[in-house]
């Protein structure tokens, strides 16, 4: 990735000022991701945002109890705790925006855009660092010197593979803790390089600030203490103590990502939670040591995805290897092995150089153990899982791209000298544009939730999970059939798997085929004997069916299962007033309200109890509250008209 010496000296000038080069950076973001502001949410975005109720109240953020005190399940509490900032801009979003998907794209394009600049920050400030810099004044030195920050940031911000970080909504968790991440980084440089004692007294309280923050965000922040160390024996210089006193409150820092798993750790029990706690999804159907070495394959795809990224997929059917010795397993161990061992060379190499020269050297080995070191708390023995995801790369590709956008530089001026201005700008231009392309590119597939999953589908033909995700696309669109085809699909491959029969059971019901429904929920049930949706939604059915005891048993096992649960209380409302149950109806209604106040149904099931008990007044002011919630519930409003005309 060539890109050095100016074509002429005033379009150098142009070029290489600062103002011109955040343009350009701010420039192909932006174009890049321009065809993302309506792409909708998908996949864990429901879950997480749509129908996550600690998104829509600020309080939870504000008042330390009151995630706790929520309704919310086990695992959503932990997340919010540990990932408040990750959350908290999501709270933001859907205060100033609603569900108005525009809005958390610009949000996400904005993150990806300041990293951008980050990262040319980054560079610059690293290529002035004092420890081998000599002879960098003038022109040229400079000029190479911007080019390279200049170039690091624009493959960074067009490369196609950070679209999972930044068109996929949920995972702006990655680029949110990747802005600190570097933000922490760059504030310490400045507070280790500035002679001002003013600003060193305000960037480094800063960086620790940002630090913390980013641990608070998503947990590959772990490894920051790390990578401030590694950069601080790098690049800075200084006495040993003076070292320490930078870097001991920043390794403190490493403590805010266990401790938000596990509390306080003041015992042997509360030390072997750690572990626990780390494990992001907390899944344990993958041995470490099988985890591991599945790793070693995976990482060799990341590498391949960012030097050619080409298939990529929302959701891959990768294998999970048992043994170091698989072939493939091996081959990548040695590839890898190799490729760390490069990077600790490059270091040992640029102690023999006084110069410039030594100091691309570092940067470029600097990269290389950036790479895998941030990689190091979603690829190692911490089992996920998913194997393999995306979005991990954000992080880790700001280490690959300034290794080998460095390592093209030196490379270009060995085999060509430094005088190749023309061709090292139109190549590098290519690249950025054809990145750009490739990017803008897969944002359309992003754009559509049906072409997102066929496309997944397609390259991921037998994991169950594109599959059932496409059936459900299909059925919230109302095509049936092929909703059904899917899960048909799914079920072939998996016949064991509840989501699936829970889904095709939600088509039958809709549908109106209630027998094949109850036996599909009956199915998830069987492979799943703590799905609570499948016991509510049989429920549901056999209500339909006027099979009212039936389905007031399902709603007791759900209940057992959920007790705040606020639908099944609904639902369990709905059947007493069917039995004409009405106190005990009010009480379920009541519950569901107290669990869940913006629930526009309960208020209006609960009207209607009032009404057919003659509370008129009681009726009128639950279906205003439903109107007042939901301003298009047209039931609402015809059981308000009914209520005044009966009046």
């Amino acid at each position: 990735m060539p890109f050095a010496a100016p074509l002429t000296p005033s379009f150098s000038a142009f070029i290489h000022r600062p103002i011109t080069a955040l343009a350009l950076i701010i420039v192909v973001a932006v174009l890049a991701y321009s065809n993302t502001l309506h792409g909708p949410f998908v996949f864990d975005d429901t879950h997480n945002i749509v129908e996550n109720q600690m998104v829509k109240d600020l309080r939870y953020f504000t008042d330390p109890h009151a995630v706790d005190n929520s309704t919310a399940d086990k695992v959503m509490k932990d997340s919010v705790k540990s990932r408040l900032f990750g959350f908290l801009s999501l709270a933001l979003n859907y205060g100033l925006g609603g569900l108005d998907v525009r809005g958390y794209h610009v949000f996400n394009i904005t993150v990806h855009v300041v990293n951008g600049l980050l990262v040319y920050r980054l560079i610059l400030l690293t290529l002035t660092a004092p420890c081998l810099v000599t002879g960098t004044e003038g022109n040229g030195p400079a000029t190479r010197r911007d080019s390279i920050a200049l170039l690091c940031a624009l493959v960074f911000v067009a490369h196609p593979v950070q679209t999972a970080a930044v068109t996929y909504v949920i995972q702006r968790f990655a680029s949110q803790a990747t802005l600190f991440y570097l933000l922490s980084l760059v504030l310490y440089i400045r507070s280790r390089l500035t002679k001002s004692t003013l600003t060193r007294y305000a960037t480094y309280p800063l960086s620790i600030l940002s630090a913390l923050i980013a641990m608070k965000t998503k947990e590959i922040t772990f490894t920051l203490p790390v990578i401030i160390a590694l950069y601080e024996f790098f690049f800075l210089s200084g006495k040993l103590r003076t070292r320490l006193v930078y870097l001991v409150p920043v390794a403190l820092t490493m403590l805010v990502v266990p401790m938000a798993h596990v509390g306080e750790v003041d015992s042997v029990s509360g030390l072997s939670r750690l572990d626990e706690g780390m494990r992001v999804t907390g899944y344990k159907g993958i041995p470490r040591w099988q985890y591991l070495i599945t790793q070693l394959r995976v990482i060799v795809t990341y590498i391949r995805l960012l030097l050619l990224p080409v298939n990529q997929n929302i959701d891959y059917d990768y294998p999970v290897y048992n043994t170091l010795f698989a072939p493939e397993v091996m081959a990548s161990f040695l590839f890898l092995l190799t490729v760390f061992a490069a990077g600790i060379y490059l270091y040992r190499l640029s102690l023999g150089y006084e110069t410039e020269h030594g100091l691309r050297l570092r940067l470029m080995s600097f990269g290389v153990i950036w790479f895998f070191v941030t990689l190091s708390v979603e690829s190692s023995i911490i089992p996920i899982m998913d194997v393999i995801f995306e979005h991990r790369l954000y992080l880790p590709s700001v280490g690959f791209i300034v290794a080998l956008t460095t390592g093209c530089v030196i490379a270009r001026d060995g085999f060509f000298g430094k005088t190749r201005g023309v061709e090292a700008t139109l190549a590098a231009f290519a690249i950025v544009t054809l990145l750009s392309v490739a990017t803008y590119k897969r944002n359309y597939v992003w754009q559509d939730e049906v072409r997102l999953w066929e496309d997944t589908a397609q390259k991921s033909p037998n994991k169950v999970r594109p599959h059932n995700s496409l059936g459900s696309v299909y059925m919230r669109m109302g095509r049936f059939d092929d909703a059904i085809r899917e899960y048909q699909i799914a079920l072939a491959i998996n016949p064991g798997y509840a989501e699936t029969y829970f889904n095709i059971g939600s088509v039958y019901a809709a549908t109106g085929r209630l027998e094949e429904a109850v036996r599909a929920y009956k199915a998830a049930v069987e492979s799943d004997a703590r799905y609570v949706d499948a016991y509510n939604n049989l429920g549901v059915v056999y209500d339909r069916q006027g099979r009212l005891e039936d389905a007031i048993a399902q709603y007791a096992i759900a209940l057992r299962l959920a007790p705040n649960s606020a639908e099944v209380h609904n639902n369990v409302g709905k059947a007493y007033e069917g039995q004409g149950r009405y106190e005990e109806a009010v009480y379920e209604f009541k519950a569901a309200l107290r669990l869940r106040p913006d629930y526009p149904m309960a208020h209006n099931n609960l009207g209607n109890v009032y009404f057919k008990q003659g509370r008129f007044n009681e009726a009128a002011s639950e279906y205003v509250a439903a109107l007042e919630l939901d301003p298009g519930f047209s039931l609402a409003r015809q059981n308000l008209e009914l209520l005044q005309q009966q009046k």
